[in-house]
């Protein structure tokens, strides 16, 4: 067979289009390696789902999530992230386009608290503004005159790059009041196990190859970052588009719903 041969391959039907989307493709970020019974047995005690979840193995642990149930899929998107044993789970639309080892794990949902602010920098708009700091935003808490004052911190639900340190926080400019800039901390609902050395997923300080000892008692990182799931909530959501354009407005479940089938949408569109 001649090496450089060009073929043309059949392209799936309409059925094999419905069967890929209604599958997830999941990885864990882990150098535990889990094996599939474990992970099957661990979604049908945790996700719920109101028909059966098929899990397949395909190799470093990542694992194919097969639903037969529509709502299933975007209800385990919606509340994302998910973890399994501590570790990070990675999830996202099955790319019809792409080889099976060329499938990429880069940025993980997740809703992060703004901790810290003074009152009058509550608003929607400086929620706006954090979160386009993260490598995307997807939707922000809002009210209908822009002073979030529903709860004591902002928040908003973002993409982060799992390869990267977990953004920490940033300083506020001192203003003539206070005199001082203001530490504002971020706090991540749902976060699994990650490093207190470097700030990454995947790992703990046991088994870090990113700083030294040395640096990484210095790094800031710790248990603070974890913030408690804020399961349900009559505060408004407004979503954000891949264009960072408004999309809609609802209550906090339904948006954040509309959100992960937006997100899903654009991900099976990509070439």
């Amino acid at each position: 067979m001649d090496d450089s041969e060009i073929l043309d391959l059949e392209e799936g039907g309409g059925e094999t289009g419905e069967v890929t989307n209604l599958c997830l493709l999941g990885k864990i970020l882990s150098p535990k390696t889990f094996n599939v019974a474990a992970i099957s047995n661990t979604c049908a005690a945790a996700w719920k789902t109101r028909a059966p979840v098929t899990v397949t193995s395909w190799s470093n642990n990542v694992f194919l999530f097969r639903f037969k149930d529509a709502e299933d899929k975007v209800s385990i998107l919606r509340d994302s992230p998910w973890s399994f044993s501590n570790s990070h789970l990675v999830l996202q639309n099955l790319n019809n386009n792409v080889a099976v080892p060329d499938q990429t794990f880069t940025h993980s949902p997740f809703w992060v608290q703004i901790h810290g602010l003074p009152v009058g920098k509550m608003t929607r708009t400086n929620a706006e503004f954090i979160g386009k700091r993260f490598s995307k935003l997807l939707a922000v808490e809002t009210s209908p005159d822009g002073l979030l004052l529903g709860r004591s911190f902002l928040r908003v639900r973002v993409e982060v790059e799992v390869a990267k340190p977990l953004p920490k926080g940033f300083w506020l400019r001192k203003s003539c009041d206070s005199g001082k800039d203001l530490w504002i901390a971020y706090k991540y609902e749902k976060l699994s196990d990650f490093c207190y050395d470097c700030g990454r997923l995947g790992h703990d300080n046991r088994s870090c190859k990113f700083v030294s000892r040395d640096e990484g008692a210095k790094s800031g990182y710790g248990p603070e970052l974890r913030a408690n799931w804020v399961r349900r909530s009559q505060i408004p959501v407004v979503e954000i588009n891949h264009h960072g354009n408004e999309v809609g407005i609802g209550d906090n479940q339904t948006s954040e719903r509309r959100t992960e089938q937006a997100a899903a949408s654009s991900t099976a569109r990509e070439p």
